[in-house]
Protein backbone atom coordinates (compact mmCIF):
# COMPACT_ATOMS: atom_id res chain seq x y z
CA UNK A 1 0.00 0.00 0.00
CA UNK A 2 1.95 3.10 -1.25
CA UNK A 3 -0.03 5.48 0.47
CA UNK A 4 0.17 3.98 3.73
CA UNK A 5 3.97 3.59 3.99
CA UNK A 6 4.33 7.34 2.32
CA UNK A 7 6.44 6.03 -0.64
CA UNK A 8 4.33 8.53 -2.88
CA UNK A 9 5.21 10.71 -0.30
CA UNK A 10 8.45 9.97 -0.17
CA UNK A 11 8.84 9.97 -4.18
CA UNK A 12 7.61 13.73 -4.19
CA UNK A 13 8.73 15.27 -0.89
CA UNK A 14 10.01 18.44 -2.86
CA UNK A 15 6.29 18.91 -3.06
CA UNK A 16 4.44 17.33 -0.25
CA UNK A 17 5.51 16.11 3.39
CA UNK A 18 3.77 13.44 5.41
CA UNK A 19 1.59 15.35 8.33
CA UNK A 20 1.58 13.17 11.79
CA UNK A 21 1.90 16.39 14.35
CA UNK A 22 0.15 19.45 13.94
CA UNK A 23 3.28 21.21 13.38
CA UNK A 24 3.68 19.17 9.57
CA UNK A 25 1.30 21.57 8.27
CA UNK A 26 3.02 24.36 9.40
CA UNK A 27 6.60 22.90 8.33
CA UNK A 28 4.59 21.98 4.83
CA UNK A 29 3.64 25.42 4.45
CA UNK A 30 6.77 27.56 5.56
CA UNK A 31 8.50 25.49 2.95
CA UNK A 32 6.05 25.88 0.00
CA UNK A 33 4.50 21.78 0.33
CA UNK A 34 1.08 20.00 0.67
CA UNK A 35 0.59 18.53 3.69
CA UNK A 36 -0.73 15.43 3.34
CA UNK A 37 -2.58 13.92 6.32
CA UNK A 38 -3.79 10.19 5.71
CA UNK A 39 -7.34 9.56 6.78
CA UNK A 40 -10.80 7.23 5.88
CA UNK A 41 -13.66 8.22 4.81
CA UNK A 42 -15.38 5.27 7.59
CA UNK A 43 -13.92 2.65 9.54
CA UNK A 44 -14.17 -0.49 7.18
CA UNK A 45 -10.46 -0.35 6.93
CA UNK A 46 -10.49 -1.66 10.08
CA UNK A 47 -11.29 -5.20 8.77
CA UNK A 48 -13.35 -6.26 12.24
CA UNK A 49 -10.82 -5.80 14.35
CA UNK A 50 -10.85 -2.29 16.50
CA UNK A 51 -7.37 -3.10 17.38
CA UNK A 52 -6.11 -2.39 13.51
CA UNK A 53 -6.58 1.72 14.91
CA UNK A 54 -3.09 1.00 16.39
CA UNK A 55 -1.61 -0.46 13.62
CA UNK A 56 -2.92 1.95 11.20
CA UNK A 57 -2.05 4.89 13.27
CA UNK A 58 2.00 3.45 13.28
CA UNK A 59 1.84 3.50 9.58
CA UNK A 60 0.76 7.07 9.54
CA UNK A 61 -3.33 7.01 9.73
CA UNK A 62 -4.59 10.49 11.80
CA UNK A 63 -8.59 10.78 11.20
CA UNK A 64 -10.92 8.73 10.14
CA UNK A 65 -14.92 9.01 9.72
CA UNK A 66 -16.67 6.80 11.72
CA UNK A 67 -19.43 5.75 9.85
CA UNK A 68 -20.44 7.16 6.17
CA UNK A 69 -23.30 5.57 4.10
CA UNK A 70 -22.90 1.74 5.26
CA UNK A 71 -22.74 -0.04 8.35
CA UNK A 72 -19.49 -1.00 9.67
CA UNK A 73 -17.56 -2.24 12.88
CA UNK A 74 -18.31 0.97 14.56
CA UNK A 75 -21.91 2.00 13.65
CA UNK A 76 -24.30 2.65 11.03
CA UNK A 77 -24.26 4.68 8.46
CA UNK A 78 -26.63 7.13 7.40
CA UNK A 79 -28.22 5.13 4.63
CA UNK A 80 -29.04 1.96 7.23
CA UNK A 81 -32.52 1.77 9.22
CA UNK A 82 -30.73 0.91 12.66
CA UNK A 83 -28.53 2.95 15.19
CA UNK A 84 -25.55 0.12 16.59
CA UNK A 85 -21.92 0.35 17.36
CA UNK A 86 -21.96 2.42 20.19
CA UNK A 87 -20.45 -0.45 22.38
CA UNK A 88 -17.57 -0.98 20.22
CA UNK A 89 -16.82 2.62 20.35
CA UNK A 90 -16.61 2.92 24.14
CA UNK A 91 -13.69 0.24 24.02
CA UNK A 92 -11.61 2.53 22.18
CA UNK A 93 -8.88 4.61 24.35
CA UNK A 94 -10.17 8.10 22.88
CA UNK A 95 -7.80 10.28 25.16
CA UNK A 96 -4.90 8.32 23.75
CA UNK A 97 -5.67 8.93 20.54
CA UNK A 98 -6.53 12.45 20.73
CA UNK A 99 -3.12 13.13 22.40
CA UNK A 100 -1.32 11.46 20.19
CA UNK A 101 -3.01 12.95 17.23
CA UNK A 102 -2.35 16.45 18.73
CA UNK A 103 0.99 16.23 20.52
Amino acid sequence: MPWWNGERVREHSDRLKLALTPEDFETAAVSGRTAVLMKFQDASMLEGDIDNVDALHVLGMRSFQLTYNYRNLLGDGCLERTNAGLEKLLGLNWLRLFRETIA
